[in-house]
């Protein structure tokens, strides 16, 4: 292939992430459903986190309030995996819909760093 059509290839991995904290459900043929959460979003893909996720290559559906897209796993590690979508999506608009639960996630994560904050210093006054 040309250096030219190289360019020409649209590369999705440069279009802006958006780092968030919200679940979704993954659908893949002849499977239920997968909980997973998104971790971040583009126009064109999402990093998603979740247990037993397909392999490079599968197709599937992502699902989550105001979102549902169908993907291709375009790669996969530890309980990760990268989706490229089949058409763009807004992540903005995706993000601001799903805000409530990114705030109580936000909000839980506070309570547990400050509780353990409090019990690392606390000592037992025998």
């Amino acid at each position: 292939m040309a250096a030219a059509s190289i360019k020409a290839i649209p590369d999705s991995r440069r279009s802006l992430r958006y780092p968030t904290s919200f679940s979704g459900e993954l659908i893949v043929r002849h499977r239920k459903a997968l909980p997973v959460m998104i971790s971040n979003i583009s126009r064109c893909g999402a990093l998603i986190k979740g247990c037993d996720l397909p392999m490079p290559g599968h197709e599937v559906v992502l699902r989550a309030r105001s979102l549902d897209v169908v993907a291709t796993v375009a790669w996969t590690g530890i309980d990760f995996a990268g989706l490229r979508f089949h058409r763009d999506v807004e992540p903005l608009e995706v993000v601001r819909q799903n805000a409530d639960e990114l705030r109580l996630f936000r909000t839980m994560r506070a309570h547990a760093s400050l509780k353990a904050g409090l019990l690392s210093g606390w000592r037992d006054p025998k």
